[in-house]
């Protein structure tokens, strides 16, 4: 019999029955029909595997709205461009050389997308690589090159610690930023200076984020924080920080600053990036970053026993 493998390629097989059986010839027969049903059922389930049939809507459903799926849909976008151009239409088409031809392909100038570090575009693989494996739960390939590529991973980069000097750059940077930019990286430099938390999660509602009780020397705050995973974090409130939230308070604000600068779905984050790139920062203080403010102050642990304020 002749049929087409799930390679496209024709194949020419015995079926090892009897032809002088009737019984095995209806055996014969019916594994014939069998390939070719199959063989015109591949081009359908060859178009159902594109990428641009199912990643979106999967990354949609499984993410929905939060800070993980706008990390995915962008790093998706970034990985896309390089299927893309390399013409690699569905998840079968993959190669373990792909995953080296990506890592310097990101790592050069590409004409409206700014290179990554190497670290980052090993992070982008390892989402490729789940990718894969949900490729291969839904039928579209039969393995995974992505799950092992060889490649060495590399350490992450100690962050510095700012001095004063640094955090007094910084803050005069800030006052010069128009409206809403100003707001955003002054509260959000406030918070993370003070608090020693990261960037992102300092955007938070102040109104049921801040718990601020007593008065004058004897007075104490919390901050609840939503951290990384998803989980929620209490930590006492540095006391420079309570006449920030007392006024955010008194305003009846229910976000510590409005996050509609850069984009329908920006990140804090990413707004900081772009405002140490134009004031010039990157070049006056060599390495910083916005991760540089949690490693400069520690969490203030002195304000409540060791128990009440867990590490993260």
């Amino acid at each position: 019999m002749k049929y087409r493998d799930k390679d496209g390629r024709r194949r020419r097989q015995s079926t090892r029955f009897n032809a002088n059986l009737p019984n095995e010839t209806r055996k014969a027969r019916a594994l014939e029909a069998e390939l070719t049903q199959a063989e015109f059922a591949e081009p359908k389930r060859a178009q159902e595997g594109r990428w641009d049939v199912w990643v979106r809507p999967y990354l949609d459903a499984r993410y929905q709205n939060g800070a993980t799926h706008r990390r995915c849909i962008s790093i998706w976008s970034n990985v896309s461009r390089f299927l893309r151009e390399k013409k690699i239409e569905q998840p079968s088409n993959i190669r373990r050389e792909h995953g080296f031809e990506f890592l310097d392909w990101r790592q050069s100038p590409q004409p409206g997308l700014r290179k990554s570090m190497r670290k980052t575009a090993l992070f982008e693989m390892r989402v490729l690589c789940f990718l894969m494996k949900e490729a291969i739960r839904r039928g579209f390939c039969t393995s995974n090159p992505m799950a092992d590529p060889g490649v060495k991973r590399v350490a992450s980069r100690k962050k510095r610690e700012l001095t004063d000097e640094h955090l007094a750059m910084i803050e005069e940077a800030i006052l010069l930023q128009p409206e809403p930019r100003r707001t955003l990286l002054h509260n959000s430099f406030l918070i993370a200076r003070w608090q020693g938390c990261r960037i992102n999660e300092t955007w938070l509602d102040p109104m049921t984020a801040a718990e601020l009780s007593g008065e004058g020397p004897t007075r104490r705050g919390l901050i609840h924080f939503c951290i990384k995973g998803g989980r929620r974090h209490t930590s006492p409130m540095a006391p420079q920080l309570m006449p920030l939230f007392d006024k955010l308070k008194a305003a009846g604000a229910r976000e510590t600053y409005a996050r509609t600068m850069n984009g329908p779905e920006p990140t804090t984050s990413s707004e900081w990036h772009d405002f140490l790139r134009r004031s010039g920062l990157k070049h006056k203080i060599p390495g910083v970053t916005p991760h540089c403010l949690r490693v400069t102050t520690p969490p203030p642990v002195w304000l409540a026993p060791a128990s009440a304020c867990p590490r993260r």
